[in-house]
């Protein structure tokens, strides 16, 4: 299998299994099933250009991802899930995607309502690994370094890396660092590799 079509399948399989979680994960294709159809009281009520802004962000943040979505976390607050397939990357590349992530989820934070100090704002991002040898070594060497964290005095922006190693049929989150997420890495592990 080469390296696009081993891409394509793990980002579509994680993708499909943050859609199924008990607080599921809205994508690129699902932005019109969230905010609602583009109707004449949509558009009326402003709704319509809260999905095309929804979506241009969505698009735009694929320079830096494979796929993203968005879940709500609280009433008001969303978190995302990015997903980055890693197997080629360099623990320093890894890193690096981190701060390019947390640089630019700035037009995400406008579709959270709860905007202010005590709701910090979460980009989880789902690094793929194909082999376990560059899972455990992302694990070990990198993925406390992709904990990035940007103060403002208005917020906090946390980027919280995950690892998904699909050899070794594992998930796991970076220590100490509250989501929404952090219950289910178990949840996340056993629909991902249920039937594999």
């Amino acid at each position: 299998m080469d390296q696009d079509t081993d891409r394509q399948q793990l980002v579509a399989r994680a993708t499909k299994t943050l859609r199924s979680l008990k607080r599921e994960f809205y994508f690129e294709e699902d932005t019109e099933a969230y905010f609602g159809k583009a109707t004449v009281i949509a558009k009326f009520l402003g709704r319509d250009k809260n999905v095309s802004k929804m979506k241009a962000a969505l698009q735009n943040a694929r320079s830096y991802c494979d796929s993203i979505g968005f879940r709500l976390v609280e009433l008001g607050s969303i978190s995302l899930g990015i997903l980055i397939y890693a197997e080629n990357m360099s623990n320093d590349e890894v890193i690096g995607r981190s701060v390019v992530v947390l640089n630019n989820v700035g037009p995400f934070k406008e579709f959270d309502m709860r905007n202010h100090w005590a709701f910090p704002f979460y980009a989880n991002i789902f690094y793929l690994f194909s082999r376990s040898e560059n899972a455990f070594s992302f694990r070990n060497n990198a993925q406390e370094q992709c904990k990035q964290r940007k103060m403002n005095p208005l917020r906090v922006v946390h980027v919280k890396p995950w690892c998904i190693d699909f050899q070794g049929k594992s998930v796991t989150a970076s220590k100490a660092l509250l989501s929404g997420l952090d219950k289910e890495p178990s949840e996340i592990e056993s629909k991902l590799f249920s039937n594999a």
